[in-house]
């Protein structure tokens, strides 16, 4: 909940119920936290914003509230719960957990009704004193306490994403993010497929078991992560410099995606050594793929496939209904079946 108003009712009228601030509230300090606190308030999703440091000191200040904090998924572009964007071109309000993601669609830079593209081909290269001009020669942003870290203000054919910021994954930073006071982790799932909320909460709990056991971090967590699709990765706030910056102001397309998603749902036919599962995209006899559920996960060679009707086929697509491959062994209900991207997918996403 965000609304002091409706935080009051409801600890009044139900105090039982334990009230969870939502993110949406901008906590972003102790003080904030310490007022929620005498409210009635027993956990708080802290704000995107803040530094592990601010994080550490919230915790020291006010140690009897639970603090949640995002580690995975898409970031605001804006101060978060303040974007209004989504609400005024899609009348979807991100306050109310209908955000479109508008900051991420395609922008035209224009000036005198032109696109930035048409002028740059009808500019001059050289300006009247004889020197070249840069690509898009004035449109560029400067932070005045960053001298000589030109943004460019472009676009390309597929046009310009002004306000894509990358994604965030902080699941090398569990450790820390533990130790700053944070005592549950949250994975942003808005408009996500079973799939991604699955191979997402998989990674995050085995690094999180690993972490309660005192075992190094496992590469195989994060390299699961970048096989989903993502704008590319931040670990945002949480580090002071952080290496890469935090937007992706080429491309709104996924450029880390290596897999797909071709089977959920799944129900073991013991009798014909058979695993039925609900088709999610294209599979191919003679694809190699992997099998995960929550404890374990291995491959399998598609050597048969069979559709609805129990007739054997070469292929099956996404949105036909159910579909089975010989498999010995019962995989569990929660199994998810992922394959690489094929050739021709890999084509259209480097085009």
């Amino acid at each position: 909940m965000a609304d002091p108003g409706l935080i009051h009712q409801a600890i009044k009228r139900v105090p039982h119920i334990p009230v969870h601030l939502s993110t949406q509230a901008n906590a972003t300090n102790w003080t904030t936290v310490d007022f929620w606190k005498d409210l009635g308030v027993k956990r708080i999703i802290l704000s995107r914003e803040l530094r592990l440091k601010e994080i550490s000191e919230i915790h020291e200040k006010v140690p009897d509230v639970e603090l949640e904090s995002f580690v995975h998924g898409a970031i605001c572009i804006a101060y978060s719960g303040r974007c209004l964007i989504s609400n005024y071109m899609n009348h979807r309000d991100a306050n109310q957990g209908t955000c479109t993601n508008s900051c991420r669609w395609e922008y035209d830079i224009k000036q005198n009704k032109e696109s930035l593209a048409g002028l740059e081909q009808s500019q001059t290269i050289l300006s009247s004193d004889g020197n070249y001009l840069s690509p898009g020669d004035g449109y560029y942003v400067e932070e005045k306490e960053r001298t000589g870290e030109e943004y460019p203000m472009e676009e390309d054919e597929n046009g310009t994403y002004l306000f894509n910021a990358k994604d965030l994954c902080a699941v090398e930073l569990l450790d820390d993010i533990r130790e700053a006071g944070v005592m549950s982790f949250k994975i942003e799932g808005r408009t996500k497929s079973e799939y991604y909320a699955a191979m997402a909460t998989r990674s995050y709990r085995k690094a999180i078991d690993d972490m309660a056991n005192g075992n190094s971090f496992d590469l195989n967590n994060l390299n699961d992560l970048t096989a989903l699709s993502n704008r590319g990765y931040t670990t945002g706030f949480y580090a002071r410099n952080p290496k890469e910056y935090g937007e992706n102001y080429h491309d709104n397309r996924s450029l880390e995606r290596s897999h797909k998603a071709v089977g959920m749902n799944c129900q073991w036919d013991q009798a014909n050594g058979l695993l039925w599962f609900e088709v999610k995209n294209r599979l191919e006899v003679g694809t190699e793929i992997e099998l995960f559920n929550p404890e374990e996960q291995g491959t399998v060679h598609i050597s048969k496939l069979i559709n609805e009707k129990e007739k054997y086929v070469d292929v099956v697509h996404g949105g036909g209904g159910r579909a089975a491959f010989p498999l010995e062994k019962d995989p569990g209900p929660f199994a998810v079946l992922r394959r690489p991207l094929y050739q021709k997918e890999l084509d259209l996403l480097t085009r």
